[in-house]
């Protein structure tokens, strides 16, 4: 990412919060590491919120299982929000749309879209955040 789409990027997404990732494929934004680079830095400096929630695994601890859990809530205007699992799948397009396996009413009151790594052992706590960002960028960017 250029310096200019980094520059303008993150000044939509100070001003705009998180809603602003509706515009990065308008922008022209492909690469959703320098994205995710962007969202962690302006969220651990405090600049916007990211409404996402990673959980370990601790109810099955083996070699077999990932490191656990990775959740994105978004508000009851989204298009996913009073969806199921299925009904996401096959309505929105979006690579880690296809790895959902929760959708509930979160208790923030915001609906909660997530996925689990039970079965990939390979996954650390770092590669769901990876991921849960990944998934938050997929969602808002919907149509």
């Amino acid at each position: 990412m250029d310096s200019a789409k980094h520059d303008k990027l993150k000044h939509i997404l100070v001003r705009k919060g998180i809603g602003g990732l509706t515009l990065i494929d308008y922008l022209g934004f492909k690469d959703y590491k320098k994205v995710r680079e962007l969202l962690l830095e302006l969220s651990f400096k405090g600049d916007i919120f990211l409404p996402i929630n990673i959980k370990e695994n601790i109810w099955s601890k083996t070699k077999e299982k990932g490191w656990g859990n990775g959740y994105v809530d978004v508000p009851s205007r989204h298009p996913c929000c009073n969806k199921s699992v299925s009904e996401i799948i096959e309505e929105f397009d979006g690579e880690m749309i296809k790895r959902i396996s929760y959708s509930d009413l979160a208790e923030t009151g915001w609906w909660r879209v997530g996925f689990d790594t039970l079965n990939n052992p390979k996954m650390t706590k770092e590669k769901v955040l990876e991921l849960t960002l990944d998934l938050l960028i997929d969602l808002y960017v919907i149509r």
